[in-house]
């Protein structure tokens, strides 16, 4: 029987033997304390025992894996398999035996091993006691005294990389050694201690924790039996596990982990103690509270000063992480100043091309993005992977996180479709260097993930998401935040997706989970709280949106304070949802004490603040006072001018806003000149043929019409026709509302006193789909079913009744003729009135051009099915009016079993 399980040789199974660099040691006997960083006694060997008895009676071990990080997870979380179901042959007893042996918690095991082993006696009376071998003697060979001679030596050459801010090659270095010295002195031996430590400690400074697991796993106890509880190294060993822990997504053990350690190293130097206190500090704003941490480490910071000076490395440490609290805890702006002179201070102390003042440039250029300004960001990092790219290589690793932060503020800055080209690429340059299953590597991959919805393709964000998840779950665990976070990332697009409401039960089991794993006073937990509130609202609930956001402005409030910037985002979004849910002047107030919260916090200029003056000035005009709504848009569009410049997409959102409320206000010859003046500026920003300039060339034609001019309306649709048609192409859905209101404002130009035969109307398809439409009103004999939209009645007033005569006539030959079972007067009006009432609400052109995603429906409400997809593009793709009708008449036949379609404008 072998009794030191952890340098056991097992065949066939890559996870359970030592690798390069590791220690020589096995997980697949360790015990749930061991890897938990627990107290352990005898009872941890009983367990260690229990799983080599199930490896010799099955051949395999009780959790093999094809990663160690499920390894670690079956001990900690999973129960104990059944030896019964490899070999059915053995007692039940046996079974029971063995599980009661491999309890998760010791107080569930036997007392000790040997009530263990009379156990398995008693369930398997052939089961022969095994010998205890004595530890071998080390033989003092040549190897062994070089390695004895030159321990220091390689040891000091390691640090010397890592000073040289090349932990890389520190970790390659210690890993050798490491092999060598668990071979030579085996793994409890304090030299072997001592670059168990180190190791470990290097993999966490360069986020390889998965691979510090191997050398970590029961070191701070080896420790403690071989050098005693309060050692130096037995101190560095615990602050390396609570790192672990922390990194491996347990920020609250890492936090309780670092403070006890801070409470008992009394004894330690300055510098030991400064860092132990920087890391309980920052895990503790990583597990509860940024704004607490970032005060923390000001006072860790003063005190490093004062002991050490400013020029020490660990100051200059320190001061970086008192730059990311203060950021994490909301105020980027800050947290750009403190890293701006961190900056200065490791240039001029470390020279401007050392790793470190690298990472520094890095730091900044983050919070200088997170400050709002994200051009200025892809423009630093630029920059820095330039340097990188000289000073440290193509593909060291710090140059990929690099370019990796290049790739998200591209995206960030309003190009997502260049940062996924961007993320693509450094994907596979870090699956070639650092691994498929690396960390970087999935990191990036989320991020790929995400720009690739915010690119416009939520379809292949979520198949992005879900492997992400999937192979997330496999390597770091399914309860680790990098995992929580993708799902966070997945449950978004699907709703982006067309998914609202499984986006819902996505969130309601992410929020379940964090709450499990994090607390539910977590900022995780609190953010996808706000998701789930917001995503409530899109699947058509906003009032159960509203509800949710208003616990979670009150959680907010109570844990990170009524002034924190996720606080008053909170606000700003149950502001807009209160509106949403039919209580626009509410939404008006609302946004209006935001804005003034939001200038005193953060200022009158910050980009938040003039989001929420967006909010009140667009609810202010749904509450129904439009000329309000668009005086405030053009003070806030001269705002964004002066602080963002004339031509960013806010200031022309702004300008959009303006004219459409200064329209709704019944001064439409001004709407129209706004509106001619943005479309030449988006012309000149965005291209003659981008989306938002024709859109808007449109809304010009539109107003130009409403201000009295319908022949000019009629001539700019005609202009802008063809440059659709180019831009979509010819069968896109969207042509036929040009065409539409192409004729409407033809039609509105025709002098209806002159004497206009049929005839003289004919070759102008526009016109007599208006002529058709007003018979089918005249046919119906009601008026509009809504009243603020007369037009259709005045002008079916205004023709004679001969015209309508005259068109009804034809349109009931059309139509009788293509369907002669339609000959009953009350079916054709019927069908008339159908394509009246869908094509009316569409060719007043209020809800199109409105830069909204209003959903326009035919009076009866009911839900859109796509069988009627054909028919209804039949009748938008066509300008011939007998086509159009003959659409018409198979969607009216499909109706026989779903009445009426509704659909959104973006659909066709």
């Amino acid at each position: 029987m072998l009794t030191d399980f952890g340098i056991a040789h097992l065949l066939n199974s890559e996870t359970h033997l030592t690798v390069t660099g590791t220690l020589i040691a096995t997980l697949a006997f360790a015990s749930p304390e061991q890897l938990s960083a627990s107290t352990i006694d005898h009872r941890s060997d009983q367990y260690s025992l229990a799983c080599t008895m199930f490896t010799l009676l099955t051949g395999t071990s009780p959790f093999a894996a094809d990663h160690p990080g499920q390894v670690i997870t079956g001990h900690l979380v999973k129960p104990w398999p059944s030896l019964r179901r490899t070999r059915a042959d053995l007692p039940a007893a046996l079974d029971q035996v063995l599980t009661r042996a491999a309890s998760k918690s010791p107080n569930d095991r036997f007392d000790s091993c040997g009530d263990f082993a009379a156990a398995l006696r008693r369930a398997l009376p052939a089961l022969v006691s095994a010998r205890a071998h004595a530890r071998p003697t080390m033989v003092n060979t040549p190897e062994i005294s070089r390695l004895m001679a030159e321990f220091d030596q390689r040891g000091a050459e390691a640090k010397d990389h890592d000073l040289a801010g090349d932990t890389h090659r520190a970790v390659e270095l210690m890993a050798t050694l490491l092999t060598e010295c668990t071979t030579a002195f085996g793994s409890t031996d304090s030299r072997t201690l001592t670059t168990r430590i180190a190791f470990t400690d290097y993999c966490l400074d360069t986020s390889a924790y998965l691979r510090a697991a191997y050398p970590a796993a029961g070191l701070v106890e080896d420790c403690v039996r071989v050098l005693g509880a309060q050692h130096a190294e037995t101190l560095d060993a615990k602050y390396v596990v609570a790192r672990l822990a922390g990194m491996s997504g347990d920020a609250r053990r890492a936090r309780d982990q670092l403070q006890a350690l801070v409470a008992i190293a009394d004894d330690v130097d300055a510098d030991t103690l400064i860092k132990f206190r920087t890391r309980a500090a920052h895990w503790f704003g990583e597990a509860e509270n940024y704004a607490a941490a970032s005060d923390q480490l000001r006072s860790i910071v003063a005190d490093s000063l004062r002991l050490l000076g400013p020029d020490h490395r660990r100051t200059l440490e320190t001061r970086a992480y008192s730059a990311h609290s203060t950021g994490e805890a909301g105020n980027a702006e800050e947290a750009v100043s403190m890293c701006e002179a961190v900056l200065a201070d490791y240039a001029r102390v470390l020279g401007p091309e050392h790793p470190l003042t690298l990472d520094a440039r890095s730091q900044l250029i983050r919070w200088t993005g997170e400050a709002g300004k994200p051009a200025e960001a892809v423009n630093l990092y630029r920059t820095l992977v330039a340097d990188r790219s000289r000073i440290q290589g193509p593909d060291h690793p710090d140059t990929l996180d690099s370019r990796g932060g290049l790739a998200r503020w591209t995206g960030e800055a309003g190009n997502p479709a260049e940062a996924v080209n961007l993320f693509r690429t450094v994907v596979a340059d870090r699956s070639r260097i650092q691994g498929p299953d690396h960390t970087d590597t999935l990191n990036n991959r989320s991020w790929l993930a995400r720009m690739t919805g915010e690119a416009g393709n939520p379809a292949e964000a979520v198949n992005l998401y879900r492997t992400v998840v999937a192979d997330r779950s496999r390597i770091q665990g399914p309860d680790h935040t990098d995992t929580l976070d993708s799902r966070g990332g997945l449950a978004r697009w699907t709703g982006e997706a067309g998914n609202p409401a499984e986006a819902v039960n996505l969130y309601r089991t992410l929020v379940a989970d964090r709450s499990r794993i994090q607390g539910p006073d977590h900022t995780d937990t609190l953010n996808n709280r706000s998701r789930l509130a917001r995503t409530t609202g899109e699947a058509g609930d906003p009032t159960e949106a509203v509800n949710l956001y208003r616990t979670v402005v009150a959680d907010r409030s109570r844990i990170q304070g009524p002034d924190h910037t996720d606080t008053l985002n909170s606000r700003g979004a149950m502001a807009r949802w209160t509106g949403e849910a039919g209580n626009p002047a509410e939404a008006a107030k609302q946004f209006q004490t935001l804005t003034a919260d939001r200038s005193r916090i953060q200022g009158p200029d910050h980009t938040d603040t003039l989001d929420s003056r967006w909010g009140m000035a667009r609810w202010t005009g749904e509450a129904g006072n439009t000329a309000e709504a668009a005086k405030q848009f053009q003070t806030l569009a001269a705002d964004y001018t002066r602080v963002k410049g004339p031509d960013e997409s806010d200031t022309l959102n702004s300008r959009e806003w303006q004219a459409y409320w200064t329209g709704k206000a019944l001064d439409a010859p001004e709407a129209a000149k706004q509106y001619r003046q943005l479309a030449f500026d988006r012309a000149r920003v965005l291209g003659r043929d981008h989306k938002l300039t024709l859109d808007t060339r449109a809304l010009f034609a539109r107003w130009t019409g409403k201000a009295g001019n319908p022949a000019k309306a009629a001539e700019q649709f005609e202009i802008l026709l063809p440059d659709q048609t180019r831009v979509l192409g010819p069968d896109h859905s969207g042509l036929y509302f040009l065409r539409s209101r192409l004729a409407y404002w033809k039609a509105e130009a025709i002098d209806l006193n002159a004497k206009v035969a049929v005839t003289d109307l004919a070759d102008d398809p526009g016109i007599i789909v208006w002529l058709e439409m007003l018979m089918a009103a005249h046919l119906v004999g009601r008026p509009s079913p809504r009243p603020d939209r007369p037009w259709l009645s005045g002008l079916m007033t205004r023709f004679e009744p001969w015209i309508m005569d005259a068109v009804e006539r034809r349109l009931r030959t059309a139509v009788e003729a293509q369907y002669p079972r339609l000959t009953c007067e009350f079916e054709a009006t019927s069908l008339v009135e159908h394509l009246v009432r869908c094509a009316r609400d569409s060719f007043d052109g209020n809800d199109m051009c409105d830069g909204k995603e209003e959903e326009w429906v035919c009076p009866d409400y009911l839900e859109y099915t796509s069988p009627f997809a054909d028919s209804v593009r039949r009748i938008h793709k066509n300008a011939d009016p007998k086509e159009q009708f003959l659409g018409a008449s198979e969607w009216l036949n499909l109706t026989t079993t779903w009445p009426v379609i509704a659909y959104r404008i973006e659909d066709f």
